[in-house]
């Protein structure tokens, strides 16, 4: 039998722990742990991913759709209108800020918009230094060629704008060993800078040639579908 006052003790110890909520069904407020937090924030990024890549792969298609008509006209005369090179910028650039606003990453726009700047500026150099060589449609169309290749990631810009002004001298070795020394050879670069766009686009490895690292912490362009694709464009 124990002493009176010590079974009072215990009595008050005992109905204490009874009314106290366990900490598991303390509800909303109960805290959680960095861990847990990070994977709620990755379902729901999980969950706006969808409308991303729909944003995405319409400003994709609306380049894909003008790059047609832009291709023929350029071979068949030589120039690139302005309504079909600034329409193309235009939409591209509306459709992905629209992909930025899903995606909740403002930097992705901004690369987008710094590539588009640094291409067009490139190939403006090159016009002033070869104006006999290119056109300033060539240049208007490097926008929204480097809007598109600098939302996937930096590699992407390179590799694509590399692969089209290849593409286009590949093409001119061939015209030129084929007419000889009868005269220069004019050559359409936009169709080149458009194809070799979109085939850096489609066969690049998921997240371009960034280290692992560093591909786990930079944005994610093209949403998982390039430089990060599902697995940013």
């Amino acid at each position: 039998m124990l002493p009176p006052g010590v079974g009072r003790a215990l009595a008050v110890v005992l109905g204490a722990a009874r009314h106290r909520p366990l900490p598991a069904l303390q509800g909303p407020d109960r805290p959680v742990r960095p861990g847990r937090r990070a994977g709620y924030r990755a379902r729901a990024g999980r969950h706006r991913r969808p409308r991303t890549v729909r944003w995405e792969l319409a400003a994709l298609a609306w380049l894909a759709l003008i790059a047609v008509p832009l291709a023929f006209i350029d071979i068949a005369v030589q120039r690139l209108p302005d309504l079909l090179t600034i329409s193309a910028f235009t939409g591209t650039h509306v459709l992905l800020a629209a992909a930025e606003g899903a995606a909740h990453q403002p930097w992705l726009l901004v690369r987008a918009v710094i590539g588009a700047a640094a291409l067009a500026g490139f190939y403006l150099a090159l016009w002033l230094i070869f104006p006999d060589q290119l056109g300033l449609g060539d240049v208007k169309i490097a926008a929204s060629i480097g809007l598109v290749l600098a939302w996937g990631s930096w590699s992407e810009l390179f590799l694509g704008a590399l692969a089209g002004a290849l593409l286009g001298a590949a093409y001119a070795r061939v015209l030129s060993a084929r007419r000889g020394p009868a005269g220069p050879v004019y050559l359409p670069l936009g169709p080149f800078l458009l194809a070799g766009a979109f085939v850096v686009i489609a066969l690049l490895p998921p997240g371009g040639t960034l280290p692992s690292r560093a591909r786990r912490q930079a944005p994610r362009g093209w949403c998982g579908w390039r430089g990060g694709r599902a697995s940013g464009w």
